[in-house]
């Protein structure tokens, strides 16, 4: 399935996308870090390559030691923890092997890490609030990419699902809630760009705004067909969920109806 998204979704984006994608920015700001099992792109503020070799060295180790966010035993796809790494709080995302088919496609195509590092970069140009990410790596087995890492700053934030499930939420809370909500729909839309997968648990409410996690499925529209498509499928996989607190989606429901219907292009 994921496979099939990334295919049916190739032919939008447009030739500088293709290209960032097989060879991530270096030089001035970013460093290309080689070793003998992996290949790294990285965020010269956040290290440099061979402090960044150093931190590599047993990754996986220094992850057990780490605040589990998303466990391995409970997700076959990815494990997420966050570790103080290089004097910065930084959230790491690994995506996991799954089998040698998957790991051929992901070689040709590109890593998940990789994408994530791409459309990151791609929302800070923009505007669009998110992580600020540091680096990402990619595992190689023989010519094979086997499994990958995205770094990123650590968020201190509850998600939109966290929030609305602690339950003391006045009709005042839930409408600055939906507000935050509103707003990042609305930049999203000015700057035809689309999540993938707009679930509750990718929208993280800070004090000042909502911003968005889990990037790498994250699409920039030139084709305005396909960009009206996938907005609609973001809404609707937003609001399956919020439905499950009807005073909040029945406030979204305004909201959206209202203002977004305009800028999305419904």
């Amino acid at each position: 399935m994921e496979s099939a998204q990334h295919k049916e979704n190739g032919p939008d984006r447009s030739g500088a996308d293709r290209i960032r994608l097989r060879s991530s920015p270096a030089g001035g700001n970013y460093v290309k870090v080689r070793a003998r099992d992996f290949f790294a792109t990285v965020d010269r503020s956040f290290c440099e390559a061979d402090e960044f070799r150093e931190l590599m060295s047993g990754i996986d180790e220094r992850m057990e030691s780490g605040q589990i966010i998303k466990d391995a035993n409970n997700s076959r796809s990815t494990c997420v923890v966050r570790l103080r790494l290089g004097g910065h709080d930084v959230m790491i995302k690994r995506y996991n092997y799954k089998g040698l088919a998957h790991s051929l496609g992901r070689t040709i195509q590109g890593s998940r890490a990789r994408y994530n590092w791409v459309w990151s970069q791609s929302l800070m140009r923009l505007g669009i609030p998110s992580p600020r990410p540091f680096a990402f790596v990619e595992m190689h087995w023989g010519p094979l990419v086997w499994k990958s890492y995205s770094l990123c700053e650590y968020v201190d934030a509850r998600s939109l699902r966290q929030v609305l499930e602690q339950g003391h939420c006045g009709a005042g809370e839930l409408t600055q809630v939906a507000e935050k909500v509103r707003r990042l729909l609305t930049l999203m839309a000015e700057r035809k760009v689309t999540h993938g997968d707009l679930k509750m648990e990718n929208i993280l409410l800070r004090d000042d705004a909502a911003i968005i996690v889990d990037l790498d499925q994250v699409r920039i529209h030139r084709c305005g067909l396909t960009y009206r498509r996938r907005r609609r499928q973001d809404l609707a996989t937003l609001r399956r969920y919020t439905r499950e607190f009807p005073q909040l989606d029945a406030i979204l429901d305004r909201m959206i109806g209202e203002r977004l219907s305009r800028v999305s292009g419904k």
